[in-house]
């Protein structure tokens, strides 16, 4: 039997893809309508799963996990502002923030 061709995997291309996420976290807002930036609206974006993005991350590209952990930085810092100046649910924010380590104690 023969092996059945899919599409092309977007990992052939890691190049271009990395140079997609960095777009998507430098213009989350403008771009794609997104407060925040997440790792959600990044598998959007690019029309990957979120799932396939942590795999990759953790298993394959060093630079792919740097630039996830950029994303993951810039959301918490918008996070923390925004819950602070008011500008964003504090409900929402504290829930978002205690995946980045925080806590209420």
């Amino acid at each position: 039997m023969a092996r059945r061709e899919g599409a092309p995997s977007k990992k052939d291309n890691m190049p271009e893809l990395l140079s997609d996420i960095q777009n998507y976290i430098d213009n989350h807002k403008e771009e794609f309508d997104d407060i925040i930036p997440s790792i959600e609206g990044l598998a959007f974006a690019i029309g990957m799963t979120r799932q396939t993005i942590h795999v990759w991350a953790n298993e394959c590209d060093t630079e792919l996990s740097y630039i996830l952990e950029s994303l993951k930085a810039k959301q918490a810092k918008l996070l923390m502002n925004g819950g602070l100046g008011g500008s964003m649910n504090s409900t929402i924010t504290k829930l978002i923030l205690t995946k980045h380590g925080y806590n209420d104690k």
